[in-house]
């Protein structure tokens, strides 16, 4: 919600009808008129580059890449996020990070119950998916623990696709 009242058009996209119409509902309840819910196959993210023809000036997520089934998964739709953004425009996007211990490796079973720890990334692995896909990073910065409790070893990554 923060960033609708400084968008003329604001694209919200998820694999779920349910989720995207949500937050259209919560939006217009807020006097916002501007979101456009965009509603995918989960085998075929590419789809939204038909639906979403305009440049964005911003890519935004958040609590997403760890959930994805794979790690290419993760490179196909950071490479839609270029692709999606206008020349000097941003992504900023989250992502668990591994560190050398045991327990920050993914967990590649139990989709259910280890969906927050399904991918995650070395730094330095995110940072040079991100510039393979044209970006250039301009900052990383990590957040060990939040505040909230949704979990442990998070990097937010800002992303600029050059003018």
């Amino acid at each position: 919600m923060h960033f609708a009242p400084g968008s003329s058009r604001y694209y919200g996209t998820d694999i779920t009808s349910a989720s995207v119409n949500e937050c259209q509902k919560q939006l217009i309840q807020e006097g916002y008129h501007n979101f456009v819910p965009v509603q995918f196959e989960a085998g075929t993210p590419e789809t939204v580059l038909s639906t979403i023809t305009e440049p964005c000036d911003l890519f935004f997520s958040t609590y997403v890449f760890e959930i994805f089934p794979t790690k290419a998964y993760g490179t196909r739709v950071l490479d839609i996020a270029y692709k999606l953004l206008r020349p000097g425009g941003q992504a900023f996007i989250q992502i668990r990070y591994a560190d050398n211990t045991p327990i920050s490796q993914p967990h590649r079973w139990g989709y259910a119950q280890n969906l927050p720890h399904m991918v995650t990334y070395r730094i330095e692995e995110f940072w040079e998916n991100a510039i393979s896909c044209g970006f250039e990073p301009q900052l990383v910065t990590l957040e060990i623990e939040q505040e909230v409790k949704l979990g442990r070893r998070y990097a937010f990554y800002l992303l600029t696709k050059p003018a």
